[in-house]
């Protein structure tokens, strides 16, 4: 399959198992993470996911403001905007400063939009990239356009940590905060676009 170039500029060529295309981050080592630290949703197959979670007005507003599609309703209030790479490409601009280690997209471009829109809200931009239950994921948590949480990745639990700051409540049969809102709805970014078009 074709490379996939980043926003970084760096280029990340693809593989296939299965007929499944999936990306192995260079720089980033992906490991095995221990028996049950994972979230279902993410301990198999793969999953590949960028967005931004937070209250319904806070990302409507900010699909307007960038052109972007509608946010997908969640559980417990709350929404999620997904970001394709030509999403952030198209109100991020480069060259890109800042990007911490473990992201494939957030920049200090990106965290200042995040802190703008943030104003008088609360919101959590997160990546996740799996393949067969390895790989990692990180999040970052903006409060009321300061920086609450992160950036923070990890193989497991840093999205579960800044959902919670939002105040996702974890009950029964959920497993964690982010099985809690319906986050494992879809695995692709792509897909949870789709479902935002109906």
């Amino acid at each position: 399959c074709p490379e996939r170039t980043l926003l970084s500029g760096s280029s990340k060529p693809c593989g296939d198992a299965g007929g499944v295309h999936w990306i192995i981050q260079a720089d980033r080592p992906l490991a095995t993470p221990a028996a049950g630290s994972l979230t279902p949703a993410l301990a198999t197959m793969s999953h590949f996911v960028t967005g931004i979670v937070g209250k319904p007005k806070s990302l409507e507003a900010f699909a307007e403001k960038h052109s972007l599609h509608l946010p997908i309703e969640l559980s417990q209030g709350f929404s999620l905007l997904p970001l394709r790479d030509r999403d952030i490409a198209s109100f991020v601009a480069s060259p890109l400063n800042g990007q911490p280690r473990g992201f494939n997209y957030l920049s200090e471009q990106l965290l200042q939009e995040l802190r703008l829109a943030s104003s008088g809200a609360s919101l959590v931009y997160f990546e996740t990239e799996y393949f067969g239950g390895m790989g990692a994921q990180g999040a970052v948590a903006v409060i009321n356009g300061q920086l609450a949480f992160g950036p923070e990745s990890a193989e497991s639990g840093t999205i579960n940590k800044a959902l919670a700051l939002l105040g996702v409540a974890v009950n029964p049969p959920a497993h964690d905060e982010f099985e809690a809102i319906g986050l494992n709805r879809h695995r692709q970014t792509e897909h949870w676009v789709a479902a935002s078009r109906g």
